[in-house]
């Protein structure tokens, strides 16, 4: 009987031990399930599930793995991102120092700066000046006195060696002193500012010559490298010099005395005159605009001979003054006979009735920055 019993006890505690231990074994898969830690065999199962789902590449899955697309088929997909470029080490820098340069102002968005100018004339002491530093602000001057004695000394500092050939000396005495180092524009005109009959050649209301200089349109000189002051076509125009003309008119020195000049200056044969010049025409009377590219065509050889042969020359002040106020326009590059159509010219519109005598007071359309205003 002992043996019997101790053989049943030993067969229950089996039993007590194997109950304990597969009672530890269920509580620590709920352990483990509690805490979402999956048992070896939800782990195979999940191995099994991946290999049965379509595969999927990064972020982007296939319709199938959307439940968007699941649940509405009318739904659009998203475009998928384009991928990057690869970037050469070249490409990054350069996108670097693209993203790390400060912007610049485009050209066109820039203020362009104005042209520079000046207004060049000549004087006598008893002329009065002031006018052009008082009321042409924002231009510069050159200011020559003719007639100083020669122990006195010029007001402006500027002075000619002589009083001769009118305007000419002191045109042609600041050219030769300041070649090449001109302003933009370059302005020669008379010293007297309005009024008559001094200042009659000018056109612009009362004749003045604030009013003409104001109404310049400096661009327009820029484009042409010459403009006349003047539009009206009265004196000058159509035909003012006939070099050669047959029989000889008495009381046209300057038209005698034309063919030497210019055979001087451009170095030609009277041969080559008669061809090339029958006529000679332009806008009376010596006020003009010169750029200083056109300016710089010539030399500074060519006005220094210029200027010699004026102060050289036998001819009178008249005379060899009027020559050039008819040569001026050839040396600056325009054909001998150079006269603007005054209508065309002035820019009047004709739908709109102006009074006859507006055509004193109006500019070359290529010179005027606006109508004047009668």
């Amino acid at each position: 009987m002992a043996r019997q019993y101790g053989r049943l006890c030993t067969i229950a505690a089996t039993i007590i031990v194997f109950l304990v231990i597969l009672a530890s074994i269920n509580n620590l898969q709920f352990s483990r399930s509690r805490f979402g830690v999956p048992s070896e065999a939800q782990q195979q199962d999940k191995k099994i599930q991946n290999l049965e789902q379509p595969q999927s590449i990064g972020t982007e899955h296939y319709a199938a793995d959307s439940p968007a697309e699941e649940e509405d088929e009318h739904a659009v997909p998203p475009l998928p991102a384009e991928p990057e470029a690869a970037v050469s080490g070249e490409d990054a820098e350069g996108r670097e120092e693209a993203q790390t340069t400060p912007t610049t102002t485009s050209p066109a968005a820039e203020t362009t700066t104005p042209p520079s100018k000046i207004i060049v004339m000549g004087r006598l002491m008893k002329e009065d000046t002031d006018w052009v530093s008082q009321e042409m602000t924002g231009w510069q001057n050159a200011i020559y006195y003719v007639d100083l004695p020669p122990n006195v000394e010029s007001p402006t500092g500027l002075r000619t060696k002589m009083n001769k050939a009118k305007e000419a000396t002191p045109y042609l005495t600041y050219i030769v002193e300041n070649y090449p180092n001109f302003p933009d524009v370059i302005v020669f005109v008379h010293a007297h500012r309005k009024g008559m009959p001094e200042a009659w050649h000018n056109d612009s209301p009362n004749h003045d010559a604030k009013y003409m200089l104001d109404a310049l349109r400096l661009e327009t000189v820029l484009d042409r490298g010459y403009v006349n002051l003047r539009c009206n076509n009265e004196v000058g125009c159509p035909e003012e010099i006939r070099p050669f003309r047959d029989p000889p008119l008495e009381d046209k020195h300057a038209e005698h005395e034309y063919p030497y000049v210019y055979a001087n200056f451009f170095n030609v044969s009277f041969k080559e005159m008669r061809e090339e010049i029958p006529v000679v025409a332009t806008q009376c009377c010596a006020q003009f605009a010169v750029s200083k590219e056109q300016m710089l065509k010539k030399p500074k050889s060519e006005y220094e001979r210029y200027k010699t042969f004026i102060e050289e020359t036998h001819l009178d002040d008249d005379t060899s003054g009027r020559v050039l106020e008819y040569m001026w326009h050839i040396i600056f590059g325009r054909e001998a006979v150079h006269c603007e159509n005054v209508f065309e010219s002035a820019g009047i519109r004709q739908d709109v009735e102006r009074p006859t005598e507006l055509l004193h007071y109006q500019r070359v359309v290529s010179v005027v920055n606006k109508e004047y205003d009668l």
